[in-house]
């Protein structure tokens, strides 16, 4: 497949400018003792993390590494929301803890159970 081709079909160049933004938004977070934040302001970054990594992602389909160009910035994206995620959660489900006054997860419906 021609390259010009293939950044014309799926935007490459939007999608990347998209990831950067991402990137230049959220990689100073990374830097920071995330997992002490206040658990509301917890909840909000990895809301806000997810929202915005999801509607990047929701422009472009599911590509094979095979066809993506080296050193794509959409992995370097993800490997980073997927870091803050992991980083920000305790303190995400505390804030969902006192918001739904349950013990979340631990009080999840079993319909929710695998």
């Amino acid at each position: 497949m021609e390259e010009g081709y293939f950044a014309e079909v799926f935007r490459t160049a939007d999608t990347e400018a998209a990831y950067s933004q991402f990137l230049a938004r959220y990689e100073p977070w990374s830097r920071h003792d995330v997992e002490d934040a206040p658990p509301r302001d917890a909840y909000a970054l990895r809301t806000m993390l997810v929202h915005e990594l999801r509607r990047i992602r929701l422009r472009v389909p599911d590509m094979p590494a095979e066809l993506l160009p080296t050193g794509w910035i959409g992995d370097r994206a993800y490997d980073l929301a997927a870091d803050l995620y992991r980083r920000l959660s305790p303190s995400a489900a505390q804030a969902l803890s006192e918001i739904l006054e349950v013990d979340y997860p631990g009080l999840m419906p079993s319909r929710f159970e695998p």
